[in-house]
């Protein structure tokens, strides 16, 4: 068993890396956390956890969810060191 599916981790730092959305009735709550997303149910129960590995482990810096069709947005961040 992965650390990720009997711990969810802390939010990532930021205001916008968390939102609360719905599906019909269904209220739900996503977050950043590190490069993944975490959604929770209405009493906060662990939904999914939509993994960042598959997208390259970039941390998450922002997290949208619709109040009438239920869909996550997640915006990337990007860091790179460049080197001269």
């Amino acid at each position: 068993m992965n650390l990720h599916q009997v711990l969810t981790g802390a939010v990532n730092p930021g205001d916008h890396c968390f939102s609360v959305g719905s599906v019909g009735e269904q209220r739900f709550t996503a977050y950043a956390s590190g490069c993944d997303i975490v959604i929770l149910g209405s009493n906060f129960e662990r939904l999914q956890i939509i993994p960042g590995a598959k997208h390259g482990n970039i941390q998450v810096g922002c997290v949208d969810c619709s109040m009438q069709q239920g869909k996550v947005c997640n915006l990337v961040i990007t860091c790179r060191i460049l080197s001269e």
